[in-house]
């Protein structure tokens, strides 16, 4: 996974920052994206999708989030 993408979708700041600070001291990603909302989300990865076609992407995801449910 170190050559993905890591697209961390969750409302509370701190599990963001925690899995953040986790995934670049282990390298896991390339890029680590954050989305607070199921809106948000949906839109980053729409984007991340179409920046390489979704080859190298991961998905963290908190199911119970405000404006779209997982």
């Amino acid at each position: 996974m170190a050559g993905a993408a890591l697209l961390v979708l969750d409302d509370h700041s701190v599990v963001r920052l925690s899995i953040d600070r986790a995934a670049r001291k282990m390298g896991l990603a390339r890029q680590v994206d954050f989305a607070r909302n199921g809106r948000e989300a949906m839109q980053r990865l729409t984007e991340l999708v179409e920046e390489d076609g979704g080859r190298s992407l991961a998905v963290l995801l908190d199911i119970n989030m405000p404006e779209m449910g997982g």
